[in-house]
């Protein structure tokens, strides 16, 4: 769900930082439905991986 080529559109510099950020959010709300039926590690990492990429992007928000 989450690989590397999502990190690095989300940790790239400049454009639309609310819009990521709203997109992440979405990712996440899916991606703890997915986790309450799925209780591997792969869907905890891709949780916690978006989790984190979202306070990246929130922090960016709050700095502007």
């Amino acid at each position: 769900m989450v690989g590397l080529d999502d990190e690095k559109d989300f940790r790239g510099r400049g454009s639309k930082i609310k819009e990521k950020h709203k997109d992440l959010k979405k990712k996440v709300t899916v991606a703890e439905q997915q986790r309450s039926s799925k209780r591997g590690p792969k869907s905890w990492y891709d949780l916690r991986t978006l989790k984190k990429l979202k306070l990246v992007m929130k922090d960016e928000l709050s700095k502007k």
